[in-house]
């Protein structure tokens, strides 16, 4: 028998503003941005996921910021 020790950890970001500056239905454009975990050792790279609604299950991923910044840029126009 094989056995592998495995470590799960999850870290969760706060405080998420977005101001959306694209005045058209359907479309945004604006600045996310959040407060990072408190303890980021095992944070690589952040994901933002866009869903036109709480129980939505088709989801827009937005690419992966490169690094461990804590804001994401949408061009006006995104829908």
């Amino acid at each position: 028998p094989v056995y592998a020790s495995l470590i799960d950890t999850a870290s969760s970001v706060s405080n998420i503003s977005f101001p959306d500056y694209d005045l058209d239905v359907m479309d945004l454009g604006g600045t996310l941005s959040w407060l990072a975990p408190g303890d980021i050792s095992q944070v690589t790279h952040y994901v933002v996921y866009l869903a036109r609604g709480v129980y939505d299950t088709t989801s827009m991923a937005n690419n992966a910021t490169s690094s461990l910044s804590n804001i994401s840029s949408f061009e006006n126009e995104t829908h």
